[in-house]
């Protein structure tokens, strides 16, 4: 009875302990001091970067932001990167926000992240660097930039450094200014942003840029992101090329006819052959593939009986339409052909499973996509189709490749470098000899 009692009178107390308001825990007093400290340095930091009439705000408006690729802005790129970088697209501030800031197209910037799939550039780097090869380009609009996204981390950062530019650009400029040209500023700038110059010996007419700026920076771009006037590319447009003969743009494009699966299932009769259908081929190869592509492309462009000539674009042999934009042009048109043929060599194999080329190589890399358009942009082209297999459901569809002829010993050591584990990548795993190229192109027609 007892216990009961103590049971009935403990109810109350225990419900009247949960009603209670919780105990304010104490506060910390050293860390609140430095987290209002921290609170009130931004807040000082973000309004002495609004100033209109402050000093460094005055000198940046006066330089090219050409600057950060050359070694006096190594320390600005190398923080700039460091704060962009590091976060990730899903969130705000990002460097593709920085890009979008700066005036970089959707394309551009599509082709900033097919870069980093084979390149170690950092995206920042390409995004200033295409940035600044715009004539009115200057640094304080990247500080503006900045300061709309909301990044006064990275702005806190990159005060020092920017000092440091300013001061080293004083002491060339009036040591030598034969180092130097004048970049006239866009008209559309407000003449009192351009009062004050980094030094009196200029013109408030024009921005201070190292000489030979944009020839520097075209050498460390990938030619997608050179800047273009009058490009005309279409998405409609699919290559018919033949050796010296004029380039064919078709505008109405070959369309896939889908096959429900319970027709795959059942086993049917050959479709016949027809004349007027025509079957699209792109063919991307290694520099040791390209004589038994020219040969490939020969037989695959001659009709021959009932079976009809295919269309193949091969990019060495339009390197005139190819060069002004390569990547974003093969981006445009790697989906719009029936079928990818890798000619698989030796040196295709490795040059799919090549490392990644280094920053210091920007040079060797721009000479070798001269020198060989099919063999440079090889991974590129692969990375495309890995990417099109994954988003398909990891099924083949468009990927049907091409052993050629070649003497035994080099033949056994394609065989045996395929059966590498991890070297034979599922994209690569339908595949024809070349002895037996008229068969294997009557079977790619009667797909379709």
């Amino acid at each position: 009875m007892s216990a009961k009692v103590t049971l009935a009178t403990a109810r109350p107390s225990a419900f009247g302990a949960a009603m209670r308001p919780p105990q304010r825990k104490n506060k910390n007093e050293e860390l609140e001091r430095v987290r209002q400290n921290a609170l009130l340095e931004a807040a000082n930091f973000q309004d002495t970067w609004h100033l209109e009439d402050s000093e460094l705000t005055r000198q940046l408006r006066r330089l090219h932001a050409s600057w950060l690729c050359y070694n006096q802005g190594n320390e600005c790129l190398k923080v700039l990167c460091h704060f962009m970088t590091s976060v990730p697209t899903s969130i705000a501030g990002n460097w593709q926000a920085l890009a979008g800031q700066l005036g970089l197209t959707n394309m551009q910037m599509m082709s900033i992240t097919q870069k980093q799939s084979y390149v170690t550039l950092d995206s920042v780097q390409l995004v200033i660097r295409t940035y600044s090869q715009n004539t009115n380009s200057n640094l304080y609009q990247i500080v503006k930039s900045l300061q709309t996204l909301k990044r006064f981390d990275a702005l806190q950062k990159l005060k020092e450094p920017f000092q440091q530019l300013v001061e080293g650009v004083k002491l060339l400029v009036e040591s030598d200014k034969a180092n130097f040209i004048y970049e006239k500023i866009n008209p559309g700038v407000d003449e009192a942003d351009s009062q004050t110059m980094v030094t009196e010996a200029n013109d408030c007419q024009f921005l201070i840029a190292p000489k030979n700026y944009q020839k520097d920076i075209k050498l460390l771009l990938p030619m997608s992101l050179h800047n273009l006037v009058g490009s005309r590319m279409t998405t409609e447009t699919v290559w018919n090329a033949q050796p010296q003969r004029r380039i064919i743009q078709q505008e109405v494009l070959v369309t896939r006819q889908n096959t429900s699966n319970e027709t795959m299932l059942q086993p049917t009769a050959p479709r016949p052959i027809s004349p007027k259908r025509k079957v699209n081929v792109f063919l991307t190869f290694a520099s040791d593939g390209e004589a038994a592509a020219r040969r490939i492309a020969r037989i695959m462009r001659t009709a021959v009986q009932d079976r009809p000539e295919f269309g193949v674009l091969i990019l060495d042999e339009n390197a005139e339409k190819v060069l002004s934009n390569p990547e974003i042009l093969i981006n445009q048109l790697f989906p719009q052909f029936h079928f990818i043929c890798p000619i698989l060599t030796e040196g295709y194999l490795k040059a799919i499973n090549s490392p990644l080329i280094d920053e210091s190589d920007a040079q060797l890399e721009m000479r070798s996509a001269l020198d060989s358009l099919d063999a440079f942009y090889a991974k590129f082209i692969h990375n495309l189709m890995m990417n099109e297999y994954t988003e398909n459901g990891c099924r083949n569809q468009r990927f049907r490749c091409i052993i050629p002829k070649v003497e035994d010993n080099a033949l056994r050591t394609i065989v045996d470098q395929m059966r590498k584990p991890g070297c034979l990548n599922p994209t690569l795993r339908a595949w024809a000899y070349e002895k037996d190229l008229e068969s294997f192109l009557r079977r790619l027609i009667g797909l379709y």
